[in-house]
């Protein structure tokens, strides 16, 4: 098994638990504020699983003798299957990236952040109506996301396929 990817991994995996652990204290510190810091911090989580994820796929194709290049599951399911090489790490994650699985949620929420949001509005010359705001309806409350989640099954992989692959 080769262990150059390994450091890389871990990296990428320690600063993503570090922006959650940073996640949950901003959450519980600012309940109605700071959403932007809370946005902030969501997306710097995903962009640090997607990283570990692609880093994880570069190990597993330099472990099977690939090219580490390839830090895609679709291209790295394609080159192994072209070596004859059969590899239920690369299977297990191309089917939950295929099968509106947590990975094709990871990925989803990646590209809607690469994507950007657009904060103009186009304005009018109609006055606007009057709305009024309960003080009983929470405004201002950070999305619901699965980062949580999507940390705790990605170490979850990582550590099984890792365990895996020592076998192999």
């Amino acid at each position: 098994m080769s262990y150059r990817y390994n450091p890389l991994v871990g990296q990428r995996l320690g600063h993503a638990r570090f922006f959650q652990s940073l996640y949950e204290a901003a959450q519980t510190t600012h309940s109605n504020d700071g959403f932007a810091q809370h946005a902030a911090l969501q997306e710097a989580i995903v962009f640090e699983l997607v990283n570990t994820l692609r880093a994880f796929l570069s190990e597993i194709a330099d472990n099977y003798g690939i090219d580490p290049n390839y830090c895609e599951a679709s291209l790295l399911s394609s080159a192994l299957k072209q070596q004859g090489i059969i590899s239920p790490e690369v299977d297990e994650i191309l089917l939950s990236t295929t099968n509106d699985g947590w990975i094709a949620a990871l990925l989803s929420e990646h590209q809607v952040n690469c994507n950007g949001h657009q904060s103009v509005s186009i304005v009018t010359h109609e006055p606007a109506p009057l709305r009024f705001i309960s003080d009983s309806i929470p405004i201002n409350k950070p999305p619901k996301t699965s980062s949580k989640l999507w940390l705790a099954e990605l170490s979850d992989l990582i550590d099984r396929h890792r365990d895996g692959l020592v076998e192999w």
